[in-house]
């Protein structure tokens, strides 16, 4: 007999159009592409002058979020099967993923990197290590529930991307208004919210507690970003 994975409680699932979570992913891709574009995808010449470290970080980062995009297409196109059999490739790439940017962390320490004139290069990598724990948090807990809970699986590895495009939104605002960069940033949040109410007239506890999760991490990030304590822990480990 087969077995069914349970599913989050809530009203009967409504039929949908293309998959919702395919077509975020997607939008996200879009994001990160839009926000790179200017100063790395379409500038050869200047990528090709950039340190090496910095190539295969975002040579891991584009293959992530392309990844991503094709993983969210799959089960969309019934092709379940392939996007399972891909999730252990994707595995190892994540792992690529929180090591390179542990790489680029400390070389932005080391190079005085402080583009959200926080004070110093060291308050500053706070926000790479937000990016990093949540996304290495969401990917844990959707591998872990990847069979035995899937809707919160789709939740997690959404919000998992979700946590590594502020680089993207962060260059789109250098000629975006910031209002804009906000709605852009928040906008996969709102839509898993819609199609929660709209499908099962709650929202799920892996979209409520996940996204609470992300967007309370800023704020607490930018907290600690000053205190004597976090400066100190960043010049031990760099």
């Amino acid at each position: 007999m087969a077995v069914v994975a349970p599913r989050e409680k809530g009203a009967p699932r409504r039929r949908t159009p293309f998959g919702v979570f395919a077509l975020l992913q997607l939008y996200m891709a879009a994001v990160v592409v839009a926000g790179f574009a200017p100063s790395f995808y379409l500038k050869p010449a200047r990528v090709a002058a950039m340190d090496p470290a910095i190539h295969l970080h975002a040579g891991v980062m584009t293959l992530w979020i392309v990844f991503m995009a094709i993983q969210g297409v799959l089960p969309a196109q019934g092709r379940v099967r392939l996007h399972r059999t891909l999730g252990w490739w994707g595995a190892g790439l994540a792992a690529l993923v929180l090591i390179t940017g542990a790489v680029i962390t400390v070389k932005g320490v080391h190079d005085g990197h402080d583009p959200f004139r926080l004070g110093s290069a060291e308050a500053f990598a706070i926000i790479p290590v937000r990016d990093l724990v949540t996304f290495a948090v969401f990917l844990a807990v959707g591998l872990a529930t990847r069979k035995s809970a899937p809707d919160a699986h789709k939740r997690m590895m959404t919000l998992a991307t979700l946590s590594v495009i502020p680089a993207g939104l962060a260059r789109l605002a250098a000629f975006t208004p910031e209002p804009v960069i906000i709605a852009l940033n928040h906008a996969p949040i709102a839509a898993m919210v819609a199609y929660d109410l709209w499908t099962r007239r709650r929202v799920l506890t892996s979209t409520w507690v996940g996204s609470a999760f992300l967007v309370a991490a800023t704020p607490v990030c930018l907290a600690i970003a000053k205190t004597e304590g976090w400066l100190d822990l960043v010049r031990a480990l760099t």
